[in-house]
């Protein structure tokens, strides 16, 4: 496009696309997803259809004069979330400073982030919508005092701000389809997105009119971007050496191991009622918890997963002292890997989402 002004996403749909869709065609359209484009946003709500209007015959005249009466606006919901709020330049640096505080607060940012998902996601019934909303509003004003982790005032300022001006705000063009009322399908432009990926990408391919030949040179010019790509990717895992060269020393392991070996066995030692230990030499002891007569309790298993969290978080910070952008810029994708909200996350973090979750997301 030549722009990204409204007058050109106007233009697209009210000369555009019935020129290229005559006849009944947009009438029948009754869902017409956006990002979180403003121009976009104003330009298709001059072309949806107002159900909420009072009905009379202006009503029904602004109805039916628009190009696609029944359809009904739609927010996509990764741009309401990640662009217009976690990507968000406004919000990033709060939202990263929090994180970066402990582990309990990195859970408690993300349980808020996970709320915001399964509101879009998950919740059918206005019934479950208030409730959800009520649990967050107490979250949010809450004492500190009793919270899992203590959040900066300016950070639950500005998810407040948030919410009051663009996540509640258009709440029902996030929530509600055409379908009887109020659903919550998974409602994003990700399909479009992808097939315009695949667009760009194809654009320099071969095409029906060209020769064998040129669709030949065509296919091994994808193929050489591809492995240049990738090759640019290898180089960089190849050369790139984390932390400084101290660390990298083989004393440097062996000091931090028996760190933690002292630790753990002087901590084991004070519970030693809990525990058999079997010494096999001098130098060698096996230690095996008393399951059961002494099972851990809900809170002990917390406060492991909050120590093996914990100490992933610290050895993370630890390393990225003196590392170049670029390593950087890895091991925070790492560190987001593990020590995140998404699919691949370490387990003993996973436990600690879960937990904090459970007092503010709830599942029907």
């Amino acid at each position: 496009m030549p722009s990204r002004s409204k007058w050109v996403f106007s233009w697209i749909l009210k000369i555009a696309l019935p020129n290229l869709h005559p006849g009944s065609a947009l009438t029948r359209v009754i869902k017409l997803n956006s990002d979180a484009s403003p121009q976009e946003i104003n330009a298709i709500d001059a072309v949806v259809g107002k159900d909420d209007l009072i009905f009379s015959q202006e009503s029904v005249y602004l109805n039916n004069s628009r190009i696609m009466p029944n359809a009904k606006a739609g927010l996509c919901s990764f741009h309401q979330i990640d662009w217009n709020y976690v990507s968000h330049s406004k919000y990033k640096s709060t939202i990263a400073a929090t994180k970066s505080s402990s582990i309990m607060a990195r859970a408690e940012v993300d349980m808020i982030l996970c709320w915001l998902w399964y509101f879009l996601k998950h919740y059918e019934l206005q019934e479950e919508i208030r409730l959800s909303q009520y649990l967050l509003t107490f979250y949010l004003n809450d004492e500190q005092d009793d919270h899992f982790a203590e959040l900066d005032v300016s950070f639950r300022n500005s998810f407040k701000g948030y919410l009051t001006n663009s996540f509640f705000e258009n709440e029902k063009k996030l929530v509600e389809a055409f379908f009887g009322g109020m659903t919550m399908d998974f409602v994003t432009t990700g399909i479009n997105e992808s097939w315009h990926r695949a667009f760009k990408y194809s654009v320099n391919g071969p095409r029906p009119r060209h020769d064998v030949a040129e669709a030949a040179d065509r296919i091994i010019c994808l193929e050489e971007k591809k492995d240049s790509r990738k090759s640019v990717k290898t180089a960089f895992d190849l050369t790139s050496t984390f932390a400084k060269s101290k660390h990298r020393s083989e004393q440097f392991y062996i000091a931090e191991l028996t760190n933690y070996c002292n630790t753990k066995l002087f901590k084991e030692h004070g519970e030693l009622t809990k525990h058999f230990i079997y010494q096999q030499s001098d130098t060698t002891f096996y230690v095996k918890r008393d399951y059961l007569c002494h099972d851990p309790t809900p809170q002990e298993d917390l406060n492991l997963s909050t120590a093996v969290g914990q100490r992933l978080f610290d050895t993370v910070e630890k390393i990225n002292i003196g590392l170049t952008s670029l390593e950087q810029g890895a091991l925070m994708k790492i560190k987001a890997k593990l020590l995140g909200d998404k699919k691949g996350n370490l387990p003993q973090y996973r436990a600690i989402l879960y937990h904090v979750m459970k007092w503010t997301i709830p599942q029907f």
